[in-house]
């Protein structure tokens, strides 16, 4: 069984988020895309990669828990 891309299990209200924001910030927008589609595992992604995330998806870092940054359960669908 192949497991499914990060960028599959991304929740959809987040996805929504960045393609948002898309037209102004399309490379930025289109790299994290790039990022989660060839990537199947949380643990693959730099913290460089989750930085930008964040910061697009205008995240506070005084609402991520250490287990957000861990297992990354804020961002992605676990099942």
């Amino acid at each position: 069984m192949s497991r499914i891309t990060l960028y599959e299990r991304l929740k959809p209200e987040l996805k929504k988020k960045l393609e948002a924001q898309n037209l102004q910030y399309e490379h930025t927008i289109k790299s994290i895309f790039d990022n989660l589609q060839t990537k199947k595992l949380y643990s693959d992604l730099t913290l460089s990669e989750l930085k930008t995330m964040y910061a697009f998806l205008d995240m506070n870092s005084t609402n991520i828990t250490q287990s957000d940054i861990l297992y990354g359960d804020n961002l992605f669908k676990t099942k």
